[in-house]
């Protein structure tokens, strides 16, 4: 029964190795069709999430992030390269989400109804904070007695608390999930709210390759 597990494993693994090899050729191969400018590029959408559920797994496909602009993904210069693992995070007890109670209360049922206006169909909605090793000083996170926060190998980035959108495979675009999340941004502006953002992932992981 191990030894299957094992093989099952190592199946999983070499998949995903090669489709992060196809991901290459696919980014070097020319396309007539025009991207949307909401749509992350490719590397970035089935990279930008490595490592959230393992370190041997690609992670959920991004959809589509308000925090694009304000920390760039670099993806690795190619299939061989290290990549960026990112793990997740809870808010931290002092978020005003957490110690209001807002979120549950009032936020996070309001935030489906402005999905569900964009035709989106939310299939899990959570918080979190997306946590990778930093790679300059400038990029670490510091606590709030100025030291850095570190991890297994050193300093982290920790990003702000987002409101992470779970939805099915191929069901949402990038235009769709801009525009929701706009809006989703103005209601908590209203709740004087406005270290938040919003990003959107397919919940499936593994049965469905570049």
């Amino acid at each position: 029964m191990e030894r299957e597990a094992k093989e099952a494993k190592h199946a999983e693994h070499a998949e995903a190795e090669a489709a992060v090899t196809r991901l290459w050729s696919k980014e070097n191969t020319s396309s007539s069709t025009e991207p949307s400018p909401y749509d992350p590029p490719e590397l970035d959408a089935y990279l930008y999430h490595c490592g959230v559920y393992g370190s041997d797994c690609l992670g959920p496909k991004l959809v589509y992030r308000t925090s694009r602009d304000k920390e760039p993904f670099t993806p690795p210069v190619g299939p061989d390269a290290p990549r960026r693992l990112m793990s997740l995070r809870r808010p931290p007890q002092n978020h005003r989400f957490t110690r209001d109670n807002l979120w549950e209360v009032v936020v996070g049922h309001e935030a489906i109804k402005l999905l569900d206006k964009h035709d989106i169909r939310c299939k899990s909605l959570q918080l979190v904070r997306f946590a990778w090793e930093a790679e300059s000083d400038e990029e670490a996170t510091r606590d709030a007695n100025g030291y850095y926060v570190s991890g297994q190998d050193g300093p982290l980035h920790i990003t702000p608390v987002t409101i992470w959108v779970g939805v099915d495979p191929g069901s949402t675009t990038g235009e769709k999930a801009h525009h929701a999340s706009a809006e989703i941004l103005a209601l908590l502006r209203q709740h004087d709210v406005t270290d938040v953002e919003v990003a959107y992932h397919e919940l499936e992981i593994w049965s469905r390759w570049p």
